[in-house]
Formats: structure tokens, sequence, C-alpha cells
């Protein structure tokens, strides 16, 4: 009912074909909701943290069976700590191998920070790090790509709230504009890039490591910033 609430309640009678999402997102079956995951991974877009930047989102995707489910997004206005840290807890908390950082201009620094708390947490040998780069596409391209994953069934996000957030955000992206707010849209499509080129890195991983808790609550007292 979104392209009816848009219209009746928002004013905005744009036709469906105008806009990005044209069609509600699908609920995930049952049978996929009980389905144990072969491998995680996360994938970020990050953003700046001043008073108008874009959200940091950070998002837990799950291979289930022959799909790749959205299973968590998180984010907001966090400094690149913040970020690296939230990273790194949702990778322990889902069992992520890898966690892949959209890598542009100076946001490639954040894959060495990632990479620094990661050594420093005793997890090096447990959680890859790597540059996801969009190679040219257009971001509305890539973004489409992965609306058309979502809609024809092929990847699913999980949680409710997370179809709420993506439906909201989807509906205000205007076609053809370069400046959408789009990170809570971007941060996911990203996954297709980790399939692509990072899937052999992708696999189950163990419980978290002892060495983890002592190391973390060291690095509450010693920053890496």
């Amino acid at each position: 009912m979104a392209d009816d609430w848009y219209a009746e309640i928002m004013n905005d009678p744009r036709a469906s074909h105008s806009k990005l999402l044209d069609k509600a997102l699908p609920i995930p079956p049952e049978e996929m909701k009980d389905m144990p995951a072969s491998g995680a991974y996360i994938t970020i877009d990050p953003a700046g943290f001043r008073k108008h930047s874009d959200d940091n989102v950070i998002v837990a995707h799950e291979v289930r069976g022959d799909a790749h489910c959205v299973v968590n997004m998180e984010g907001g206005r966090l400094n690149p700590e913040e970020v690296v840290l939230a990273a790194i807890q949702m990778a322990l908390e889902y069992k992520a191998s890898l966690i892949g950082i959209e890598a542009t201009g100076y946001q490639q620094s954040l894959c060495f920070w990632m990479d620094k708390y990661i050594a420093n947490m005793g997890l090096g040998d447990r959680i890859a790090v790597v540059e996801l780069s969009p190679h040219g596409r257009a971001k509305e391209s890539r973004i489409r790509e992965h609306i058309a994953e979502l809609t024809h069934e092929r990847c699913y996000i999980m949680k409710e709230e997370d179809r709420n957030i993506y439906t909201w955000y989807a509906h205000l992206y205007k076609i053809g504009k370069r400046d959408n707010r789009d990170d809570w849209l971007d941060a996911p499509a990203y996954g297709l890039d980790v399939r692509r080129e990072y899937m052999h890195l992708v696999k189950p991983i163990d419980e978290t490591p002892t060495a983890y808790q002592p190391a973390s609550a060291g690095l509450q007292f010693n920053t890496l910033f």
C-alpha cells in the first residue's frame, strides 16, 4: 500500500513506474527465517559525522540457501571509531568472516583503522577487511540492481523494521538527482560486490575467541584515534 499512502497522505501522485521501488518488498518465507546461515559478511557505507552528514550505515548479510539475506541494518551520525567498533561487534554477533567498506577517497582510511582494531582484538585470522569500489558504475544503477534482487526474491530483508526503513528511503529517492539520501539503500547494495569478488572469503567461523574480551577492553582506554 506504499503507493496509495504516498499519493493520498503525502500528496505525491507520481506513477509507480517513475519510482525507484514500484512494489512492496517481499516478506521472507517462513522456511527462510529458521534456515541456518552458511556464512555471513558486513558491508559499510561510510559518511561524515558533522551535523548535516549522511548516516554511516552498517549492514549484516547472511547466506541462507541460495539467497543472500540482509539480517540487520544499523546506522547514524557516527564518528570513525564508533563505526569501526559497531561493525566489529556486528561481525562477531553474526559470525561474519568479512567486512567490506566502500573505499572511495578519504573513506579508504577506514579500512586501515578497521584492520588495526581487528588485529589488536586478536581477530586477524577470523575477519578479513576488504575495499568495495563502484568500479565506475553509477550509484543509482547499483541500487536498482539490488532492488531487482529483492523484488525477484533472490535476496530478502529479514526484519520488518529494516524493510520499512529501506522502503521509506526508496520512496524518498528522486530518480536522476545527485543529492539523494541513499545511504540506507547503498550499504545493502554493496552486498552484490561481495558476492562477485569476495565470496571465497565468506565462510563459517568459530565462536568468539576468548582473546577478544580483554583486547577490546584495553582499547577503551587506549584508543587508536
